[in-house]
């Protein structure tokens, strides 16, 4: 190779370094791979993970990949995964506005969790349909369907879920008008949601707080809550929950009237909410940069602010920002004094705010109703709408809305020659104007504000400084490189002329090399595609949910591999009157364990074919002797050593008798909170020539209504984990067990799934796990 050569290979080498660190794959990129490489179920996940993952940024995008998903759950018949796929569904088409498609999904949704009895997820799609029905202003429906997901989320005694559906409904007491229930939920989920650590929660909930605050006229508390807030959205990256921050912000210099700095939060805000495609947040921000202008006597620039957050709104069918366009738009109207085009808005207003029972908006409607009746001299109409408003701002503690009350009163009465009424009310409209723009108060505001600044700055500044430390690193570790490369390339000048000799020989060497790589990896992949191949048999065989659920009605099977297949295995079988049920460790796991577990079940299904009343223990000693007939067929030098640990057990509903053998695997009676073990025989399937004699002992008694039957190998109870890094054991699993007795099944078996995944952590997964859990 000619020197050139070789200094252009290390440049491009050092380029291709340099772009790998400078422009890492984000997580949307490593699923899409993850998915590109998947097959059979495997690829659904990773469908149904992608649809996840767009949903806040392109809900588009997530439409696709959750439709791919839906649609190979269903050839499938992967009920779980169909559920998962409706769920993203819903949420995508709510983030697009199309609430009617995202209502049908998340019903299909509940129907399919119903099947499965996944209780915890019917909770959370509930939830999600009060979200839908709040957003379109059906407060009472919204609450509704947040009463029956707070209902289940108690039950199971699940605080993430409970602080969520907490944080809703305060949402629907705000927006009647119920501020003292609304904070007292807001409050209530806060505190959950700061035992469980949960920042995000947090953060919406200080803005939830924030803005019962700003309506009650308490700014420096609400400014408080908003800054906290924002914090934490700009510590986890929520672009979204940053966006409802400075917009909640903007409201409070809104209303201490700093135009200035209201435009520039709305306008900021604004920006990310069209970034992210929500509409929702857009036409806040619109009507509320609407108002400003309308403060400012920019009219023309108001009315198209106010027209774009009215198409919005009618586009979503978000009734409650409807009626908010339609009251601004009579504003304008009324300040241009075309008071009878301003009545017709404001009257469409009202009849949105009564339908939504949203006493607030109401209260606001009267105030500009007077005002219009004002205009046109008819001031006893005026009293009339201005009295029925502050009837309300005064019960609700909305001191803003009650000021332009007593203001509008003092205004009608004056006109009317009622100077006594007039001075009255115009006494309490200065007194209570003064509470709220008190400079004390602006003083105040106008502090948390700049030490906010400065502490945002500080934040930035070290952020910076962390930036500029490493990159003056990297650029430490580019020079190392770059004089390497210099001293590494003056070196292979220098023996180049070497290296060329011995070129051709080489080249022949990595020809050679670069065939056996291919071939090596064209086996492996071949290798890993019989092995998934072998999982698609082996779970073909075993019984799927449908099964379980037609011949067990309540019961749940945990079965984790360690590798792609395993040995443990699980049968059922129904014959007569009678449901035979095993849970069998076979020796090893992986293909060699798969190997043994096929084995195992065409033996339990033979012998059970040739006896088809066999009793447990009938089946163990047929299992004993096939099995030891079939692996020590062979020469004395190709004999194997394999063996199977088992607990079987025929279950007679209509007799409600139970029987059970076992060899090294016990079977769990829980009854009345006390698990009753019934022990196995200590020899292994696969011992029959060494003692053919021997027998295994058949153990039978009666059952009773709400008895609890466990199976299993001894998987779960080995794995390594925890602090100390020790095994789960037996002990902590029947704890488990019985703790959680009163639970469903399907809940018993999220919850071993759960803990056991806490347990594991970081720790390799040691071998194959299955426990069987059936209620009677």
């Amino acid at each position: 190779m000619k020197a050139s050569g070789i200094l252009t290979c290390c440049v491009i080498l050092f380029l291709i370094s340099g772009n790998n660190l400078l422009f890492p794959q984000g997580r949307p990129d490593s699923l899409l791979q993850e998915m590109n490489r998947a097959r059979g179920v495997e690829k659904i996940i990773q469908l149904n993970r992608l649809a996840e993952e767009y949903l806040m940024y392109s809900p588009d995008i997530s439409i696709q990949y959750s439709n791919q998903a839906l649609q190979m759950a269903r050839e499938a018949n992967r009920l779980s995964m169909e559920a998962e796929a409706l769920k993203n569904l819903g949420k995508a088409y709510y983030y697009t506005g199309d609430y009617r498609r995202a209502e049908n999904y998340y019903l299909e949704c509940i129907q399919i969790n119903e099947k499965l009895q996944d209780r915890i997820e019917t909770a959370r799609i509930y939830n999600n349909l009060g979200v839908l029905y709040r957003s379109q202003g059906l407060y009472d429906k919204a609450l509704e369907y947040y009463g029956r997901s707070l209902e289940i989320s108690k039950e199971l005694n699940v605080p993430q879920e409970v602080s969520r559906v907490l944080n809703n409904i305060g949402e629907i007491y705000k927006f009647k008008g119920e501020y003292g229930d609304a904070r007292l939920n807001y409050e209530e989920s806060y505190e959950l949601k700061r035992q469980l650590g949960d920042k995000p929660g947090m953060a919406n909930s200080l803005n939830n707080l924030g803005e019962i605050f700003n309506y009650w006229g308490d700014y420096e508390q609400s400014l408080q809550y908003y800054q906290q807030s924002y914090t934490i959205y700009t510590e986890t990256g929520d672009r979204s929950g940053m966006a409802t921050s400075i917009f909640n912000i903007g409201l409070i210099y809104k209303d201490l009237k700093n135009y200035d700095q209201a435009l520039k939060n709305f306008r900021e805000s604004l920006k990310l909410y069209s970034e992210m495609g929500e509409k929702r947040g857009m036409g806040f921000c619109l009507d509320n940069l609407g108002e400003v202008y309308l403060q400012e006597q920019e009219y023309d620039q108001a009315f198209q602010y106010f027209m774009q957050s009215l198409e919005i709104a009618r586009e979503m069918g978000t009734k409650d920002s409807e009626a908010n366009s339609l009251k601004n738009l009579g504003k304008v109207l009324q300040s241009q004094s075309e008071t009878d085009k301003s009545l017709e808005k404001f009257e469409e207003a009202l009849a949105i705010y009564q339908e939504l029972g949203n006493q607030k908006g109401i209260a606001e409607i009267y105030n500009q109703m007077g005002e219009s009746y004002c205009l046109k001299t008819q001031y006893w109409r005026a009293i009339e709408f201005f009295l029925k408003s502050a009837d309300i701002s005064f019960s609700l503690k909305l001191p803003g809305i009650l000021v332009e009350s007593y203001s509008g009163l003092y205004k009608a009465n004056y006109n009317l020659g009622r100077d006594r009424q007039a001075l009255g009310y115009f006494l309490q409209s200065v007194e209570l104007k003064d509470s709220l723009t008190d400079e004390a108060v602006k003083k105040n505001i106008n502090e948390l504000e700049a030490r906010y600044q400065s502490e945002k700055k500080e934040r930035e500044i070290e952020l910076k400084n962390a930036q500029l430390a490493r990159q003056e690193v990297e650029l430490k570790q580019r020079k190392l490189i770059q004089y390497g490369l210099i001293g590494g390339i003056m070196l292979m000048l220098a023996l180049a002329a070497t290296i060329y000799r011995g070129y051709r020989g080489k080249q022949r060497a990595n020809l050679i090399l670069s065939q056996q790589k291919a071939l090596i990896e064209q086996k492996n992949n071949e290798i890993t595609d019989s092995i998934r191949y072998a999982q698609h048999i082996q779970n073909a065989i075993l019984p799927g949910a449908g099964f379980l659920k037609q011949h067990l009605n309540d019961a749940f099977v945990f079965y984790k591999p360690k590798d792609i297949v395993s040995g443990d295995f699980y049968w059922l079988v129904q014959r007569n009157s009678y449901t035979y049920v095993a849970a069998v460790d076979s020796t090893g796991h992986g293909v060699p364990g798969a190997f043994i577990s096929l084995l195992g079940y065409n033996i339990l299904n033979t012998t059970l074919k040739e006896n088809e009343n066999a009793s447990p223990a009938d089946m163990l000693d047929g299992l004993n002797k096939g099995f030891s007939e079939r692996l020590l067929h062979g020469s004395p030098g190709e004999q194997i050593k394999d063996s199977m640990d088992i607990a079987l057990c025929r279950i007679d509903p209509e007799n409600m008798v139970l029987e059970y053998a076992g060899a090294f695997n016990p079977l769990w009676l829980l009854r009345d909170g006390q698990m009753n073990e019934t022990k196995a025989d200590k020899f292994p399937i696969g011992s029959y020539h060494g003692n053919p004699d021997r027998r295994y002992t058949n153990h039978g008694f009666p059952l009773q209504r709400g008895d609890r039957i466990y199976l299993f190998s001894d998987g779960y109870a080995d794995q390594f984990g925890g602090p100390e890094g020790k095994k789960f054991r037996f002990r902590n699993m029947r704890e488990l067990l019985i703790k959680t007795q009163n639970v469903p099944m399907h809940d018993q078996y999220l919850i071993l799934e759960k803990t056991m995944n806490e347990w594991m952590e970081n720790e390799e997964q040691i071998d194959d796990m299955l426990v069987i859990g059936i209620s009677i």
